[in-house]
């Protein structure tokens, strides 16, 4: 895992996103001490032991809020994982599993974000304070998305 950690630092992935796949895999192996202590190396990891380390994830109550893991923190998990095993397959790295063994329908469905606007009321309030702007280009920056449906996050590319 590490190897393939440091491959990541060596692509255009941030350094933020590694130290999330690295956390992923600490995790990951602390469970699988714990559960599984007979495993000593990445070559006997089998279906079965990511599927209970996916059980875990399912069942887990966040120290923190108490409550079980989102799908989104499942996800943060998880995510890291297929990758790994998918990639190095494909490499033929010899010290890992020799095939996937997560797939794209193990990860956890993340809810849809249901786009956010803004009231009427609100809006025509917005739409009046932008008239009585001096600046032009103030008033058109303002404008432009308003009439253009622009959404924050969205890509229309």
């Amino acid at each position: 895992m590490t190897r393939w950690l440091s491959g990541r630092l060596q692509t255009s992935d941030r350094a933020e996103s590694v130290r999330h796949s690295r956390d992923a895999f600490r995790y990951f192996l602390r469970w699988l001490a714990r559960a599984h202590p007979e495993v000593d190396a990445m070559t006997q990891l089998e279906r079965r032991h990511v599927e209970g380390f996916m059980a875990h994830l399912h069942e887990h109550i966040n120290a923190r809020t108490g409550r079980p893991l989102t799908a989104r923190s499942r996800y943060t998990y998880l995510s890291p994982l297929l990758q790994f095993f998918r990639e190095t397959s494909q490499w033929g790295w010899s010290d890992v599993p020799g095939r996937p063994l997560l797939g794209r329908s193990d990860m956890p469905k993340l809810p849809s974000a249901l786009p956010r606007f803004i009231p009427r009321a609100e809006l025509d309030r917005l739409m009046d304070a932008v008239e009585e702007l001096q600046d032009p280009h103030q008033r058109a920056t303002l404008l432009l998305p308003r009439w253009s449906g622009a959404r924050r996050g969205r890509s229309h590319g």
